[in-house]
């Protein structure tokens, strides 16, 4: 019975671990399509870029995922 509930436990952890992970690569890839916007339509480095994006997150205390996603959702949606 021990086993069976530590097993359940380990998958789990698994699962979480694995949908964290899968979160994280979805952010990091809107902050990545965020930084090439700005390094594209302001001709600046891509750490300037990501400078940018935590400045914003930081004087409007928003995530930074979520200043990024604000930033590509503004830039993509049909005029």
């Amino acid at each position: 019975m021990a086993a069976a509930i530590l097993s359940v436990d380990a998958h789990r952890s698994t699962a979480k671990l694995a949908r964290d992970m899968a979160e994280a690569m979805r952010t990091r890839a809107v902050i990545e399509q965020a930084k090439g916007m700005l390094i594209a339509d302001d001709r600046i480095s891509a750490d300037a870029a990501f400078e940018r994006l935590v400045r914003v997150s930081q004087e409007t205390n928003t995530k930074l995922r979520d200043v990024a996603r604000r930033l590509v959702e503004e830039r993509t949606k049909p005029a």
